[in-house]
């Protein structure tokens, strides 16, 4: 990263450190997320302490709007994550960027939404601050994140504005002691998306009763293509019929490499979509024929549904394959969407 985008990512985070502990108190925190509470609860109603309270709701809302731009510029920012701390637990650690907040699981986790490559080039130090089921305690020898800040500051005073720095070899440079440094570089994973099938509308759940298209997909045929590349990643969403088929049984299931879900209905396949949506598919591959189906007049009708695949996945070049494609074909696509892999 340049040292312009280093120094801005610190000074947003100082920003939202400043403002955590003021800002607590407007928000309504759950285990999975936080929200700000409605302005009319910040406050009890108490006629002596309005003027006081109006003083205090000026500074919230400041706080609040701070808050929010520093949010958004480090969102805005494309973070190598280089620089961690690392939190450990009883079977696993998982290591946070200073910079943005980005986590990353240890090489011991088998995942396949995170890169196989997650921790190469990398600078490790451990948080002094830790936590486990008996509570919290101090690693004396570990780091805060301020303590680390300023030790990239001092490394940026080297540098101008607009030049690109590589933090892993700057603080390899400086022989510290109780950090973990791994100069390995990383290297590029694809990641691809395989949707296939049709999906089915019951019309008695109970009785078994549905509507569906006959299953004539490829997903087969191109999940043996891409999966053989190297650094590749292959989701398949699929009906069950597809998804049990003994050739997935006789592919090594590397649970890093490989995601099969399985769906039926069409909100099925929604929830199955939305399950991935925070994976970085370089490409999406749509075999799916999907319908609305409604009876009028004692007739079925159907409808071709979209689903809409670049609203939800904005980054992802998506290849459209219609099952009319016959398997020479289908070579010459599969070879035309290796080429995009490449760009």
């Amino acid at each position: 990263m340049k040292k312009r985008d280093i120094i801005e990512l610190i000074e947003a985070n100082n920003v939202i450190e400043e403002h955590q502990d003021l800002l607590s108190t407007i928000q309504n925190k759950t285990y999975w997320s936080s929200s700000y509470k409605n302005e009319k609860y910040w406050f009890p109603d108490i006629k002596e302490f309005e003027e006081y309270f109006k003083v205090l709701k000026k500074e919230l809302l400041q706080a609040q709007e701070e808050t929010k731009k520093a949010m958004e510029t480090i969102q805005s920012k494309e973070c190598s994550h280089e620089i961690r701390l690392s939190y450990h637990s009883l079977f696993s650690s998982s290591n946070h960027c200073v910079l943005c907040g980005h986590t990353a699981s240890s090489d011991n986790v088998i995942s396949f939404k995170e890169s196989s490559y997650r921790n190469k080039h990398t600078v490790t130090f451990v948080s002094k601050d830790q936590e486990d089921e008996d509570g919290y305690y101090k690693v004396e020898t570990g780091k805060t994140r301020r303590e680390v800040y300023g030790m990239i500051l001092e490394i940026l005073k080297n540098y101008e504005d607009e030049e690109e720095i590589d933090l892993v070899k700057e603080f390899d440079k400086l022989n510290l002691e109780n950090v973990k440094i791994n100069k390995e570089k990383r290297k590029q994973e694809n990641y691809i998306l395989i949707i296939g099938g049709t999906n089915l509308e019951y019309l008695n759940q109970e009785k078994g009763i549905f509507i569906s298209k006959e299953i004539k997909t490829s997903s087969l045929k191109i999940f043996q293509y891409f999966i053989s590349l190297l650094n590749t990643k292959v989701a398949v969403i699929d009906r069950k019929e597809i998804i049990e088929k003994p050739i997935f049984e006789e592919i090594e299931k590397d649970h890093s490499k490989i995601l099969l879900q399985e769906y039926t209905t069409f909100g099925y396949l929604e929830t199955a979509l939305y399950q991935v949506r925070n994976i970085p598919f370089k490409l999406i591959i749509d075999l799916s024929e999907i319908y609305d189906y409604k009876i009028e007049e004692s007739e079925i009708k159907e409808t071709p549904h979209d689903l809409n695949l670049q609203d939800s996945f904005p980054n992802s070049q998506i290849v459209k394959i219609d099952y009319s494609t016959n398997d020479n074909d289908l070579e010459r696509t599969c070879n035309h969407m290796k080429e995009l892999l490449k760009k």
